[in-house]
C-alpha cells in the first residue's frame, strides 16, 4: 500500500512539474485546422481554404481525411526554432514553409525511419528555416486518433522539454516494472488467476507505453517503421483486451453476477474479432472500435458500483470495490473522450491513456492486496471454527506467512532502491555523487530478482549437477574481484575439488557477498581453507557491523533477516540457498560464531 502511494505521488508530482515547466516558452500565436474531404488538396489551394481556430490540442478523432493545420508563431531573433509535435505515434506529418517566395516541404512520423528525423529525440519535430515566413502549414494523415499538440520553441528549450519528458516517463516505466514484478511474484506464489492476468496486463501496458511514447521506435526498432506501425496497433488492442480479461476473472470470482459475466463474455469475443479486423481489413476502424468497446465495460463498472451501494451484497471489501470502479468510470471517460474527438483536449489529454492505465494499475493493486488480507482473515476464521483439519490449517498458515513475509520484504526492498533512484533523478545524474547510489540501487534490485529466480529453480528441483575439476584458488580470485584487498586468505597451493562449477560459484558468491555486506567498513575478512582425504573445509569469518550477530537457530531459514539489518538491501534468501545447494553437493554449511566473529564453515567433498 505504501509503495503504491509513493509511486502515485512521485508520478503525479512530476506531471505537475512538467506542466508548469512548459508554460511561457511556446511561441505559437494562433493555430487553426481544415479537413480536406477530397484528400487531393495541394498547398496553393490550402492557403485559400477556410480554417477553423482551435485552442490547446487538435482533437478530431479517427479521420479518414487529411487534416491541415495553419500555425503562426513569433520569431525570436538569433534563435534556432523547432516545431515540436506530440504524440509520437502519428503516421505522417508534412510541414510546408514558405522560403523566398516558394514552398519547401519535409515529412516525419512513425512511418519514417527514426534516423531521418531532424532531431534525434523521441518527440516528432521539424527545424524551422530561419528565413521562412512566420506562418506554416502542416498536413496530418494517420490511422490513429488525430490528437495533436504543437509547440514552437527554441532549440535549447526543446532539449530541456525532452529531458523533462524523459525523466517523467522514466519514473512511469519504473513504476510499471515494479508493479509487474510484484504482481508476477504474488501470482506465482498464490496461483490465483486474476493476479496472473493483472501481471499480464502490466506487461502489455509496458509494451503499449513504450510504443506510445516513442521509445520502442527510437531504441528497439529504429529502422523498421512499418513493422513498428503494425505493432503499435496490436499493443493498443492487447493492453485493453488483457484488462478486460482481468476484470472478467476478478468480478466472476467476487460476484458471479449473470449480467456482469454475460457482458464481459461478449466484450471478450468482440475484442478477439478486433484482431482480425486490424490485421486483415481496416486498422483505423479496429483502433476506433477498441476505444468504443470500452463503453460497455464502463457501464458495467458504473452498474457494479450502484449494485453494491443499493443491494449491499455479502462480498469482501465491497465498498472499496465500489470506490475503485467508480473512479475507473471517470478515468476511462477522461482517457477515451479526446481521442474519439468527443471533447476538446488539454495538455494532459496527450497522456490520458497512460494516466488511465496508471490509475487502473494502482487502484487494482491496492484492491488485490486488500483481497489477500481478507483471505488471511478467512483462514483464521476457518481455523477457529474447525472447518478444516489441524494439519491443513498449519500448512495454509505457513504458506500464507511465507507469501506475506516475501511480499513485505519485496515491497520494502523495491521501495528503498526506488527512493535512491528518485533522489538521483531529481539531482540531475550528471557526474555528481548520487550517480553511484543509483547504480547500486539498480544492482540491489537485480540481486533480489536473481535470488528469487534461484530460489524458484531450487524449489522446482531444476539444478542438474555436472561435476568438473575446479581450482579453488582461481575460483576465489574471480569472485573477489575489486574487493580482494579486504580479504586475508590462507589456503594450500593447488587446492582442487570435483564439483559443479555453477553451484559452487553461487555458494561462495553468497558467502562472500554476505561477509562484505554485513562486516565493518574496510575491516579484514578471513578465508581459511583446509583439506582432508575426503573433503575441503572453508571457514569465512568477519566482524559484524551494525546488523549484529545473526540468530543461530534461524540463520539458514528462508527469508530470514536480522532485525537490525533492514537498512541494508537484501532478500533473505542467500544463506538459505547456500545451505540447500551445499547439501545437494553432499556437503554442509554451519554457523559457529566465536569471540565476536561471524564464522561460516563450508564443507565440500573432494
Amino acid at each position: 500500500m505504501r509503495l503504491s502511494k509513493f509511486i502515485a505521488l512521485v508520478w503525479l508530482g512530476l506531471i505537475s512539474y512538467q506542466a508548469s515547466a512548459n508554460q511561457g516558452i511556446n511561441l505559437i500565436q494562433n493555430q487553426a485546422h481544415w479537413i480536406d474531404h477530397s484528400g487531393q488538396a495541394v498547398i496553393e489551394q490550402v492557403t485559400q481554404s477556410p480554417f477553423e481556430p482551435f485552442q490547446h490540442l487538435l482533437a478530431k478523432g479517427y479521420s479518414k481525411h487529411p487534416i491541415w493545420l495553419k500555425v503562426s508563431y513569433k520569431k525570436e531573433a538569433k534563435e534556432s526554432l523547432v516545431l515540436r509535435i506530440l504524440p509520437t505515434y502519428l503516421d505522417d506529418v508534412t510541414l510546408y514553409q514558405r522560403v523566398e517566395q516558394r514552398w519547401v516541404s519535409s515529412s516525419t512520423g512513425d512511418r519514417y525511419p527514426f534516423a531521418d528525423r531532424d532531431n534525434q529525440h523521441t518527440a516528432l519535430s521539424f527545424n524551422l528555416h530561419p528565413q521562412a515566413e512566420n506562418v506554416i502549414y502542416l498536413r496530418l494523415q494517420t490511422t490513429s486518433t488525430s490528437l495533436m499538440s504543437l509547440e514552437v520553441v527554441s532549440q535549447k528549450h526543446f532539449s530541456q522539454l525532452e529531458g523533462q519528458r524523459d525523466t517523467l516517463l522514466g519514473i512511469y516505466f519504473g513504476s510499471l516494472i515494479i508493479l509487474m514484478l510484484i504482481s508476477t511474484t504474488i501470482g506465482w506464489l498464490s496461483k490465483q488467476t486474476h493476479w496472473r492476468l493483472f501481471a499480464l496486463f502490466e506487461f502489455f501496458e509496458l509494451l503499449y507505453a513504450s510504443a506510445f511514447t516513442g521509445y520502442m521506435p527510437r531504441f528497439i526498432l529504429p529502422g523498421h517503421p512499418l513493422l513498428m506501425d503494425l505493432l503499435f496497433g496490436l499493443f493498443v488492442i492487447s493492453h485493453i483486451f488483457t484488462g478486460v480479461l482481468f476484470h472478467r476473472s476478478l468480478l466472476k470470482n467476487l460476484f458471479n453476477n449473470r449480467i456482469i459475466n454475460w457482458t464481459f463474455n461478449l466484450v471478450t469475443l468482440l475484442y478477439l474479432g478486433l484482431y482480425a479486423i486490424y490485421l486483415f481489413y481496416d486498422r483505423q476502424i479496429a483502433l476506433s472500435l477498441s476505444l468504443l468497446l470500452m463503453m460497455p465495460a464502463t457501464l458495467i463498472f458504473a452498474y457494479l458500483a450502484l449494485f453494491i451501494f443499493i443491494k449491499k451484497p455479502k462480498v469482501p471489501n465491497k465498498y472499496p470495490i465500489a470506490f475503485v470502479y467508480s473512479a475507473l468510470v471517470g478515468s476511462i471517460l477522461f482517457a477515451v473522450a479526446p481521442p474519439l474527438g468527443l471533447i476538446d483536449g488539454v495538455a494532459v489529454s496527450l497522456y490520458a491513456s497512460l494516466l488511465n492505465g496508471f490509475v487502473f494499475s494502482i487502484l487494482m493493486f491496492i484492491l488485490l492486496l486488500s483481497d489477500l488480507r481478507y483471505q488471511e482473515k478467512q483462514l483464521l476464521e476457518l481455523e477457529k471454527t474447525a472447518l478444516v483439519s489441524n494439519q491443513e490449517i498449519a500448512f495454509q498458515r505457513a504458506e500464507n506467512e511465507r507469501q506475506s513475509k516475501f511480499m513485505a520484504m519485496l515491497s520494502h526492498e523495491l521501495k528503498t532502491p526506488l527512493a535512491v533512484i528518485k533522489l538521483a533523478v531529481d539531482s540531475g545524474l550528471k557526474n555528481n555523487r548520487y550517480e553511484s547510489h543509483a547504480n547500486k540501487a539498480i544492482t540491489d534490485l537485480n540481486q533480489i530478482i536473481d535470488r528469487s529466480v534461484q530460489m524458484s529453480r531450487l524449489d522446482q528441483g531444476s539444478y542438474p549437477i555436472q561435476k568438473t575439476e575446479l581450482d579453488v584458488s582461481e575460483l576465489l580470485q574471480s569472485l573477489l574481484g575489486t574487493q580482494i584487498h579486504r580479504f586475508e586468505i590462507d589456503m594450500p597451493s593447488n587446492l582442487k575439488i570435483q564439483s559443479d562449477s555453477f553451484l559452487v560459484q553461487i555458494i561462495l558468491g553468497n558467502l562472500i557477498e554476505n561477509a562484505l555486506k554485513y562486516s565493518k567498513e574496510e575491516s579484514i575478512i578471513s578465508i581459511e581453507c583446509k583439506e582432508s582425504d575426503e573433503q575441503v573445509i572453508m571457514t569465512i569469518s568477519n566482524l559484524p557491523n551494525i546488523a549484529g550477530m545473526p540468530a543461530s537457530d534461524v540463520v539458514f531459514d528462508k527469508f530470514y533477516r536480522s532485525s537490525n539489518a533492514h537498512h541494508i538491501s537484501g532478500s533473505g534468501l542467500g544463506l538459505y540457498l547456500v545451505k540447500a545447494l551445499a547439501e545437494m553437493l553432499k556437503g554442509s554449511i554451519t554457523y559457529q560464531p566465536k569471540s565476536g566473529w561471524v564464522k561460516f564453515i563450508l564443507c565440500l567433498p573432494k
